[in-house]
């Protein structure tokens, strides 16, 4: 049986994100910009929660870095939770956030904050990770949920 190449989602934008970006909820430099999308800062927390908990494989890439996002199991008041990593460092977001939300909404906010941030651009399939030096680079996995997201995109 002949294997295919993965395909992915690719979103991109200029400009490096910062790991705190993922890890600080409610932190935002967007409020004040008549502009921007963001505004929260929760979006792209939410966003990696869900697809972690829908086993979405994704990367990000901050310039020529990849940022490893992880969970580790924690047991609060009896109840098993899925803790979030990103580079290796404990975070207090959980795999349970966002229970709400739907796939399409953790794509729209990926997209959302490259739009804010200047020339971003959207590849709806490729076949090549890469990382580049002054980019943010976020890839999804098509999975029947983001191969939907892509067809009905509006």
């Amino acid at each position: 049986m002949e294997q295919t190449a993965k395909k992915w989602l690719l979103i991109e934008n200029k400009g490096e994100i910062d790991p705190n970006a993922l890890v600080l909820m409610g932190g935002s430099t967007k409020r004040d910009s008549e502009t921007s999308i963001g505004f929260f800062g929760s979006g792209n927390k939410y966003s990696i929660a869900l697809l972690l908990k829908a086993g979405i494989e994704f990367k990000i890439f901050s310039g020529e870095n990849e940022i490893l996002i992880t969970t580790e199991d924690v047991n609060f008041r009896d109840k098993n939770f899925k803790k979030i990593l990103i580079n290796g460092k404990e975070t207090s977001l959980t795999t349970d956030m966002g229970p709400q939300w739907d796939i399409w909404m953790a794509v729209r906010e990926f997209v959302s904050n490259a739009i804010d941030e200047t020339d971003y651009n959207i590849v709806s399939s490729t076949e090549h990770l890469s990382a580049v030096a002054g980019s943010t680079r976020i890839y999804i996995e098509h999975v029947p949920e983001i191969k939907k997201v892509i067809d009905e995109w509006d």
